[in-house]
């Protein structure tokens, strides 16, 4: 089992299913480069009169024809996109919910007892949806922006490595901001993740107690810890959602960057002889689009190190051992027996009940 696989806590089919929304990704990406290619080739044909050569009109409608083609292919790869990424996803969801509402039912009462019950619901529906939102939006997307721009990076780098390089060489250090945050941005995370179970805490108590708080006229006084509880929620979300914002507007102001080196390098190579005007347009309109997948990988990562939190709660309320036993056992009468039994109220306290014995039939009534 893969490190991503039980991250995620996905089982092998799941697995698999998040494997083929990558591919169907990936697919998507690389359609999106025919258009591109040609008007790419649109436009150094309509160019051609600069350096005196002849519009062709035969290969302008070819090239129309090429586009057809591609927004159709496009079409098909966006297709079967949103059927193995997002369609799976909300599927693989509701079995997870299912999973955690099982595993859930045969938990011993202790557990109940020391955690609220708002923690379990969030977990059921928040932390799964979180988990949602990531195998749709965020993970296999990575992914495909991840092979997608390597494998452009070295086709480049094979027509010209010094044009290649201009283009990608801030993107290590966008990269780096990126991931610098996630050092100084985790405690943000970890305390507005408790400040939201704590606010789903005053919220379900104030609502489960919302018919005695009417009837005794105390809604200010006793809606005084929810209000606080959701402005220290609000201020907490303002602190995480301005600092991912603070460092991916950096990072992203850092990668624009590579669009003034590569028009430096493309210019300087173009003046000194060394690169010819038809790759130097195409290097410029591929390093206008190029950047759109970085960008997205960059957005996308601080929201995967939020994710982290949703799952590590799920893998603890998963990891709780359920109670022994089967549901195969069949009862031939109800009466319950107790045989004798003491109980205190602490280890080392005098007993309540000592050595008591009796029955309590089915069907009956039974009076302490």
């Amino acid at each position: 089992m893969s490190k991503l696989q039980t991250a995620l806590l996905l089982n092998d089919e799941g697995y698999k299913d998040l494997k083929k929304a990558a591919f169907a990704c990936t697919l998507t990406n690389f359609s999106m480069i025919v258009p591109m290619i040609v008007l790419t080739g649109f436009i150094i044909e309509i160019l051609k009169p600069l350096s005196g050569e002849t519009v062709s009109y035969m290969k302008l409608w070819a090239l129309f024809a090429a586009g057809a083609a591609g927004a159709f292919l496009v079409y098909l790869c966006q297709r079967y996109d949103y059927r193995k990424t997002y369609v799976t996803s909300y599927t693989r969801s509701e079995q997870t919910r299912v999973a955690l509402a099982e595993h859930i039912r045969r938990l011993p009462m202790s557990v109940f007892n020391n955690r609220d019950l708002s923690d379990l619901t969030t977990s059921i529906m928040g932390d799964v949806a979180n988990s949602e939102h990531a195998l749709s939006h965020v993970v296999p997307q990575l992914a495909a922006n991840g092979i997608s721009v390597t494998v452009i990076c070295f086709l480049l780098a094979l027509y010209d490595w010094r044009m290649a390089l201009a283009i990608f060489a801030v993107a290590p250090v966008s990269f780096a901001v990126i991931l610098a945050s996630r050092v100084i941005h985790g405690g943000v995370s970890k305390k507005y993740a408790q400040a939201k179970l704590q606010a789903a805490d005053r919220v379900q108590e104030y609502i489960e107690g919302i018919k005695v708080i009417r009837a005794c006229n105390m809604d200010g006084e006793r809606s005084e810890a929810l209000t606080k509880a959701l402005h220290r929620m609000m201020r907490l979300a303002v602190r995480m959602e301005f600092g991912a914002g603070v460092f991916t507007t950096g990072a992203q102001a850092v990668l624009q960057a590579g669009i003034g080196i590569t028009v430096f390098a493309g210019t300087s190579l173009f003046t000194g002889g060394q690169i010819s005007f038809v790759p130097l347009v195409l290097f410029l309109f591929i390093v206008a689009r190029i950047y759109g997948p970085v960008i997205t990988l960059l957005t996308m990562l601080p929201e995967l190190f939020y994710l982290q939190i949703s799952m590590k709660r799920m893998r603890d309320l998963m990891n709780i051992a359920p109670l022994p036993g089967g549901d195969e056992t069949c009862l031939k009468n109800f009466d319950i027996v107790c045989e004798h039994i003491d109980f205190s109220y602490n280890q080392d306290g005098e007993q309540a009940i000592h050595d008591l014995s009796l029955v309590i039939p089915a069907g009956g009534i039974t009076a302490l």
